[in-house]
């Protein structure tokens, strides 16, 4: 009421400055100075409206209700309406996820199944063919090391022949040498017998434990839940108790000394005394060690048939399991594809018009 035109100018950008420099409003606001003064010293009613600033302010609320609130209201509105949209896009989309859930379910279980049958063709039944191949593996194997252990008994048996022939002479060697060799021979047959048995075992243990891992591993992937009566096979059993069989039959030719063999000193005696038994008993232990082996084949190419046949019985039943599992799933994802396509066509049409919508409204 009290400032002049220049004054009241002044004043303005004043308040202005210290607006944008210590509240950092801008100098783009506006104000809008009101006087009283002006307002009565008016001689009528529309001059003092435009003196005293009233009319200016009227006529900046009246433009504002009539253009920015409009476009205000409207930002509003479709704010509220693009939510609406966005909120029921969510739900439609929820909605066909959960219509394909038994869908997707059947579909993940077919793919098991055929995945499972797949491996037990392409993988299984060629590890169980090859792992009972491998059984001539063992069986050489063995066949090999009591080979070994004979040819390192054969001089251990002809120290011992000898000592027999130097201490009892060679007279009485004749009538021991038979009852002291042939229960040794015996013994040592049998010993070497359960010894290979050990080791076969212990060979056909980690073909059997490969083949029984992996029939593990595909059975606990398959989730067929359908209980399988065969359990895989653990490993490879070869019967490793001490054995009783006696391999050694070996009756000893008493040595028939010619006239010559008479005169002979007692040292070529004693030679050809131990010559004439060690062929024999080197001939008995070469056979003895076939029957060795014999017996040790028949027991390895059991324990394999036996592994074998169950591996064999298993991969059945998981197939069986498998194959019914898969044939049900089909049948499952058919009758759910038959329910589901029309569902999911009117959600897709439904989610397509709200999406048009939305872009009206962007």
């Amino acid at each position: 009421d009290l400032l002049d035109s220049e004054e009241l100018t002044a004043t303005t950008e004043f308040i202005i400055e210290t607006l944008d420099s210590r509240f950092g409003f801008g100098k783009g606001i506006t104000l809008y100075p009101v006087s009283a003064r002006n307002c009565i010293n008016s001689p009528n009613s529309q001059d003092m409206r435009a003196k005293s600033g009233l009319k200016r302010i009227e006529e900046e609320i009246i433009e504002f209700l009539l253009k920015e609130k409009y476009f205000a209201l409207s930002e509003a509105l479709s704010s509220k309406l693009k939510n609406a949209i966005d909120g029921i896009g969510i739900g439609i989309s929820k909605r066909r996820s959960e219509i394909l859930e038994p869908l997707a379910a059947a579909i993940e279980i077919e793919k098991k199944s055929s995945a499972t049958l797949v491996a037990i063709e392409e993988t299984l039944l060629p590890a169980i063919e090859k792992v009972y191949s491998e059984r001539s593996v063992v069986i050489g194997e063995c066949r090999k090391s009591a080979e070994r252990k004979l040819a390192s008994a054969k001089p251990l048996i002809e120290t011992r022949l000898s000592k027999i022939i130097a201490q009892a002479g060679i007279q009485k060697a004749e009538t021991i040498i038979s009852a002291a060799v042939c229960p040794m021979l015996d013994e040592w047959l049998g010993s070497l017998f359960t010894s290979l048995v050990n080791d076969a075992a212990r060979a056909a243990a980690k073909y059997g434990t490969v083949s029984s891992d992996a029939m593990t591993r595909l059975a606990l992937n398959f989730t067929g839940g359908v209980e399988l009566k065969v359990c895989p096979p653990d490993t490879i059993q070869i019967d490793t108790c001490e054995s009783s069989q006696s391999f050694l039959e070996l009756i000893l030719l008493p040595h028939r000394s010619s006239f010559g063999d008479v005169l002979a000193g007692g040292d070529k005696r004693a030679a050809i005394l131990q010559a004439h038994y060690m062929s024999q008993i080197s001939s008995g232990m070469d056979l003895a060690i076939s029957r060795v082996a014999d017996a040790l084949t028949a027991r390895i190419s059991e324990a394999f048939s036996v592994y074998t046949t169950e591996a064999q019985k298993f991969v059945s039943q998981l197939s069986e399991s498998a194959r019914i599992q898969s044939e049900e799933a089909r049948t499952a994802v058919e009758k759910l594809e038959a329910v589901t396509k029309p569902r999911l066509e009117r959600f897709d049409d439904l989610a397509g018009r709200f999406a048009e919508l939305r872009n009206i409204i962007v």
